[in-house]
């Protein structure tokens, strides 16, 4: 866990491969100023909480190789700032909300090994330009 210097604000919450198991807790949407979110690599299982949606400042979403299933919200179109969203390896299922498609600032985008089905609108622009560079 990181926190900004004199502050109580939590910028970074790592809590990856740490053997963690049962669902996300749908209080992470109260982090207002988290930047990362990184929980890959644990037991987690049930939904992704559509409160995620509400963390305005996050650029990096991992929740990859973890037990995760139901559909992704919708509400993580809301994430402006987003730059990275690992969710490989998953049980998702459901079509990719096409409001994923959207995100402007969005360089990674890691949904195989799930039951997804759809494509973002921009996958293959983002995917395309990142191989230019």
């Amino acid at each position: 866990m990181t926190c900004d210097e004199g502050e109580t604000t939590v910028r970074e919450l790592n809590l990856a491969a740490n053997n963690l198991d049962g669902m996300l807790p749908s209080s992470l949407g109260n982090l207002a100023n988290l930047r990362v979110l990184e929980l890959s690599r644990n037991q987690l299982t049930g939904p992704i909480p559509a409160q995620l949606g509400n963390l305005a400042s996050l650029r990096h979403l991992r929740l990859h190789r973890n037990g995760l299933s139901g559909a992704i919200p919708g509400s993580l179109g809301n994430l402006a700032k987003l730059q990275y969203f690992f969710a490989s390896d998953n049980e998702l299922s459901g079509p990719i909300p096409a409001a994923l498609g959207h995100l402007a600032n969005l360089i990674y985008l890691y949904l195989s090994s799930n039951q997804l089905v759809g494509i973002a609108e921009r996958a293959h622009e983002v995917d395309r330009t990142h191989r230019e560079r």
